[in-house]
């Protein structure tokens, strides 16, 4: 059981947290950038998904556009209240994603990214 919630405790705390303050708008690469978001702890390799951590990043541009994964990266939760589909993998997975703390310029370079990932 400790084993169990020393693992969630680590993955919870790999989640979110951008290396650099979140009003820097410098240009940053895009793959560096959902690096820096530690997106691989949960989504894995370009965004293959990982069992049980998270979902599949790739191909989700039926269910999204920038605007809206841009306000979901930014509130997760509140969006995802609202959203059936989002609760269902929150029930799946068993981890929130968290906020990223990005500014609006960042956060549309990372959604643009992920709805790239094939």
């Amino acid at each position: 059981m400790k084993t169990s919630l020393g693992i969630l405790a680590l993955m919870l705390s790999a989640c979110g947290g951008e290396t650099q303050p979140k009003n820097n708008d410098q240009p940053i690469p895009p793959e560096r950038l959902f690096q820096s978001q530690k997106c691989l702890t949960c989504h894995g390799p370009g965004g293959r998904g990982t069992p049980g951590a998270g979902p599949d990043l790739r191909n989700i541009d039926a269910h999204w556009d920038v605007d809206s994964l841009m306000l979901y990266l930014a509130k997760p939760k509140e969006y995802a209240d609202s959203n059936p589909r989002l609760l269902a993998n929150r029930a799946k997975y068993r981890l929130q994603m968290p906020n990223t703390q990005l500014s609006e310029a960042r956060l549309r370079v990372l959604a643009e990214y992920i709805l790239a990932l094939e």
